[in-house]
């Protein structure tokens, strides 16, 4: 899927054309965060998914049933039950993107290169040292990403209703 989706965006977006509406992201920064952002899509769904499925249709219709509108059942009893799935799916999505490397080597900028692309370039030059620095780099990155998806999960699945 990744090599499918970077060809797919290297071919669209390398000259203006209708249906591409006039924009050339080939050679630019913003064709990374695209891509990352439709590849893992998909992860912060199935999260919120889950947590959309378990969610009890009693809570909802006792908060309607009590004369909250849809709107204010949606932000008080919905969202507060969903979030916890988003928050983690979207930190698991950010591990998965800094580590990236099929999409990124098809689209990358030699300008602003992704970390995975930097960690192969030092280990093709054998500058291992520089590509351990790298690889601990992003390990901490995801790391801390990590924790902080989990305490702000577990911190609004405490939230009260």
């Amino acid at each position: 899927p990744g090599t499918v989706l970077g060809l797919s965006f290297a071919a669209t977006f390398n000259q203006p054309r209708f249906f591409n509406a006039g924009l050339v992201l080939v050679g630019t920064f913003w064709i990374l965060p695209i891509i990352y952002f439709l590849r893992i899509l998909p992860l912060v769904l199935r999260s919120t998914q889950a947590n959309l499925e378990q969610i009890d249709e009693n809570l909802e219709s006792a908060s309607r049933s009590l004369g909250a509108t849809f709107f204010y059942t949606l932000r008080k009893v919905t969202l507060p039950l969903i979030l916890p799935g988003a928050i983690s799916g979207t930190a698991l999505a950010f591990a998965t993107a800094m580590g990236e490397f099929v999409t990124s080597v098809i689209v990358y900028v030699p300008s602003s290169r992704p970390i995975s692309i930097e960690i192969a370039s030092q280990l093709r030059a054998f500058h291992l040292g520089n590509a351990a620095v790298y690889g601990v780099l992003l390990t901490i990155i995801i790391g801390i990403s990590l924790i902080i998806g989990r305490r702000l999960a577990t911190s609004e699945s405490n939230y009260n209703i």
